[in-house]
């Protein structure tokens, strides 16, 4: 860059989320694509964090403290390999050459990634998948909401229909409590017969009297047996009409409800909570779009756009030209490998001079002493 424009601490971050370096960006327009890039990846990780945190608070029913460093986590991976993409020098030739303009070697010379970027690519796919679904999940919540409330309310009613069951028809028998009625009615009919029975007979003597009784006593309890059993016909009926009442309670309102309304209100609450899951919402969106075919293409291309906005690095990277920044990361990576080498030639230089004054230290002493003692 020029020289005093330095750049500030949020064109640095956003640099540092683009895997750039500062030093090497010489044109304006190079800092202002890296931004824009870092700020995309950023976003990229924000969103897929986010997304993390409602797809597992719906798996979880509810929002909970400890999603967040979860969310956080996958977020930063997502950020992370992104970043990594992004900050990989564009050098497609083992020469160095990086502009698309130079002639290079042969094809088989080039520096193969499509294996990282479809490595890349999968993973987008499946971030994609994860957020999309609770864009989705969250763009058609009304509609959600209220088919999981009615499937709660239907379960509810279905419920009590079936412990009440239905009074026997011509061709069809009794069900439920009313199938129970039935046959406690027909045990009544039979111990009143046996006890007119043995009422009406004249004469009666000892054992006749005790076999009247016994009858009387059966019929008592077959009676006893049909009232207890006609209540509860009774309570599944006001309970039917209770939940017919609580249905036509709207979420929210506060009037004071009979109690046996409130009950259902509760039961259907405790329904819906148990359907509010992310395969009961995901069930519920189905049977909504099963029903609203004119709206079944908008999930679809909700998919298609996060799996695009997903893939963003990735694209702006194989299709973007940044060689005035390539080339100058290559220059100052071959300036520091030359460096690096030359400073490791002088070492091994002054180690081998060292070593030879050593020697020849070593071998003029011997000559003194060899001389001295000879």
């Amino acid at each position: 860059m020029e020289d005093g424009d330095v750049p500030g601490w949020a064109t640095r971050a956003a640099l540092w989320c683009a895997g750039a370096d500062p030093d090497c960006i010489l044109t304006k327009a190079d800092r202002h694509r890296f931004v824009g890039f870092g700020l995309l990846i950023a976003c990229i990780g924000l969103v897929a964090g986010a997304g993390m945190l409602i797809f597992a608070g719906m798996v979880t029913h509810g929002f909970h403290w400890y999603l967040v460093p979860l969310a956080a986590l996958w977020g930063f991976v997502v950020f992370l390999i992104d970043r990594q993409i992004m900050a990989e020098p564009k050098l497609p030739y083992e020469d160095g050459r990086v502009s698309p303009g130079d002639s290079g070697p042969p094809a088989g010379r080039r520096r193969s990634r499509v294996p990282a970027y479809l490595a890349r690519v999968a993973f987008a796919f499946v971030a994609a998948v994860v957020v999309a679904e609770v864009i989705v999940l969250t763009a058609f919540a009304p509609e959600i909401s209220g088919r999981i409330r009615e499937r709660a309310m239907a379960d509810v009613r279905a419920e009590a229909e079936a412990f009440l069951g239905e009074p026997a028809t011509a061709g069809r028998p009794a069900t439920g409590l009313h199938a129970a009625l039935e046959e406690a009615k027909e045990g009544e009919r039979t111990a009143k017969d046996a006890y007119t029975n043995t009422n009406s007979q004249p004469n009666p003597n000892s054992e006749l009297q005790k076999r009247n009784q016994e009858n009387l006593v059966a019929w008592g309890q077959q009676s006893a047996r049909v009232r207890r059993i006609q209540e509860r016909v009774d309570a599944a009926g006001q309970r039917l009409d209770d939940i017919e009442s609580a249905t036509r309670i709207r979420p929210g309102d506060t009037t004071p409800l009979p109690p046996g309304v409130a009950r259902e209100v509760r039961i259907i609450e405790e329904r819906e909570h148990a359907l509010d899951g992310f395969a009961g919402r995901h069930a519920a969106l189905d049977e909504f779009l099963k029903d609203n075919p004119n709206v079944r293409f908008w999930p679809w291309t909700l998919r298609a756009l996060l799996l695009a906005f997903d893939l963003m690095p990735l694209v702006l990277k194989t299709t973007t030209s940044t060689a005035s920044y390539d080339r100058a990361r290559q220059r100052r990576d071959g300036e520091r490998a030359r460096r690096a080498e030359s400073e490791s030639r002088a070492a091994d230089y002054a180690a081998d001079m060292r070593e030879a004054a050593d020697i020849a230290a070593t071998n003029a002493w011997y000559q003194r002493e060899r001389r001295r003692n000879g």
